[in-house]
């Protein structure tokens, strides 16, 4: 969905969540802008580029990563801003891990 489209969803209360499956941090980045200050939130998918999102102003996460370990996403969403480099660290991991998502 382009940011645009996403702009004239969140103009309408009734949309409140998007899980963005881009794996794209600039368009993530697009569409974040396009719904700020609504009640639609972005949730990436993508574990990759989970922090940048994050530090975009993304919502939090909704990949199928989270099934194999869920603390690990927890955890990086409660505290990134609080241990940056824990969650770089994190991130490093989560990165590698989320290739067995294509095994």
């Amino acid at each position: 969905m382009s940011a645009e489209r996403l702009k004239w969803c969140a103009a309408y209360k009734d949309f409140v969540f998007l899980k963005d499956t881009s794996c794209n941090i600039d368009s993530i980045k697009a569409k974040i802008s396009a719904v700020h200050a609504t009640n639609l939130k972005l949730f990436n998918v993508n574990s990759a580029t989970l922090l940048d999102s994050l530090k975009l102003g993304a919502a939090g996460f909704s990949g199928v990563m989270a099934n194999i370990h869920p603390e690990l996403y927890v955890w990086l969403i409660s505290n990134w801003r609080d241990q940056p480099k824990r969650a770089e660290k994190l991130m490093d991991f989560l990165s590698m891990a989320s290739l067995l998502e294509t095994s």
